[in-house]
């Protein structure tokens, strides 16, 4: 059994980061020339791959901080997500959630007591050196049982009559499901009620199938916008086709092989043209798993992708070699062909919007029209596809959503290409 507290993981990423030469320092925290990526990734120290010393690049230009402060506070993050998804998959029913909590803090949850094997899968992660990761004990309802709740709990809200629009995301912290509403109606106090109503039964249903303690719902009503889709009219992932972004390639039997494709936002328009050639639309998907839809067209399809403007292909052209699951707190970048790269932190998992479920909530709304459909990325490795923004739980916080890149197989049976 391990006792709650903390768990200090020792060894080498952020260290080798931080014993950098005060040359090649020098040379990474001058972040004022525009081309200062392409110069500096020979800079790189052990453990961090060119891919992701881009994204840190983009990540301390956009934050303002020199590039040893950006390798100490995000270097880490995608590790404890590969961290965190590793232990998901060895005790599914027992693990409550993992999140990102501080500068070099983070926490990892048990419906109950810790799994003895916990403390190997913690130490066994290396990269993570002077990271605090916190085991937390008896939190009442693993995360499988909620990403159930907010599910049925939104469903049964949008099928109320009268609601128009409707977004739901859950708080940890407080173990609330909260469902936003428009109402379309005359009757908005009528309509309130039985969505309260229609809420409140799914989480009583919950707690005796799932065993979901300690979880409560609210809906609350908006008279305003709740969000929407980024599409406008304005073959390598984050490329610009006729409209939208493409996110990443894929393949139809696995990530490794079957048919060649090219995956964007189901929101999309199915009709579009990349480079010229017109591509055959495959299927698409806008609910339960998310907003995703691929296609197949004439030029060479692979697991490439551009990480920033579409024109920069020397520096921004990678390809996939993992895909990854989010944590809260971790931070990601995305392109898309109006905004190109921003790079943030992700706030809260499982919200649905709508029609769909299983998005992400990124800190703020930074994309515009024509983003939709880009890749979300860190590294070489897939995150997701851009799906648009909302408000949460009103205006004006609005941020944006993204669909995750290892729910497009449940969606439409394809795979994010990895070769």
């Amino acid at each position: 059994m391990i006792a709650m507290g903390r768990v200090l993981v020792a060894t080498a990423l952020i260290a080798c980061a931080l014993s950098m030469s005060a040359t090649a320092g020098a040379a990474n925290d001058d972040l004022s020339r525009p081309d200062g990526a392409s110069d500096s990734v020979s800079l790189v120290p052990s453990g961090i791959s060119a891919a992701e010393m881009q994204d840190l690049l983009a990540v301390a230009a956009q934050k303002g901080v020199p590039l040893s402060v950006a390798i100490e506070r995000y270097a880490w993050h995608d590790d404890f997500a590969r961290l965190a998804s590793a232990v998901r998959a060895e005790f599914p029913l027992d693990f409550a959630g993992a999140e990102i909590t501080g500068g070099q803090a983070a926490w990892i949850g048990f419906v109950e007591e810790a799994p003895a094997d916990v403390a190997g899968l913690i130490a066994g992660e290396g990269a993570l050196s002077a990271v605090a990761v916190e085991v937390l004990e008896h939190l009442g309802t693993s995360a499988i049982a909620v990403e159930h709740a907010i599910e049925a709990v939104h469903a049964a809200v949008w099928a109320t009559a009268g609601v128009a629009s409707a977004a739901t995301t859950h708080d940890a912290a407080t173990r609330v499901i909260t469902t936003t509403i428009r109402v379309d109606s005359k009757s908005p106090d009528t309509v309130l009620a039985a969505a309260r109503a229609a809420a409140s039964s799914q989480v009583e249903a919950l707690l005796q199938d799932l065993g979901a303690i300690g979880l409560s719902s609210t809906v609350v009503a908006s008279t305003g916008v709740l969000g929407g889709p980024e599409s406008s009219s304005v073959h390598m992932g984050g490329e610009n086709v006729s409209s939208c972004t493409t996110a990443f390639g894929t393949r139809a039997d696995s990530s490794t092989s079957g048919e060649r494709g090219i995956a964007t936002a189901g929101h999309c328009p199915n009709a579009q043209v990349d480079d010229g050639a017109t591509l055959t639309f495959r299927g698409g998907h806008e609910g339960t798993h998310g907003d995703f839809q691929w296609h197949t067209g004439p030029q060479t399809e692979t697991d490439n992708f551009y990480a920033g403007s579409a024109t920069n292909t020397e520096v921004n052209s990678r390809d996939v070699s993992s895909i990854g699951a989010p944590t809260v707190g971790q931070t990601l970048c995305r392109n898309g062909v109006t905004s190109h790269q921003d790079c943030q932190e992700v706030r809260k998992l499982n919200v649905c919007f709508d029609s769909l479920c299983n998005l992400v909530q990124m800190g703020a709304h930074l994309s515009a029209g024509g983003d939709s459909g880009g890749p979300v990325f860190w590294g070489n490795a897939a995150y997701g596809v851009h799906q648009g923004w909302m408000y949460d739980p009103a205006w004006p916080f609005d941020r944006e959503l993204f669909s995750r890149a290892d729910r497009i197989d449940n969606a439409l049976s394809v795979f994010i290409a990895t070769n």
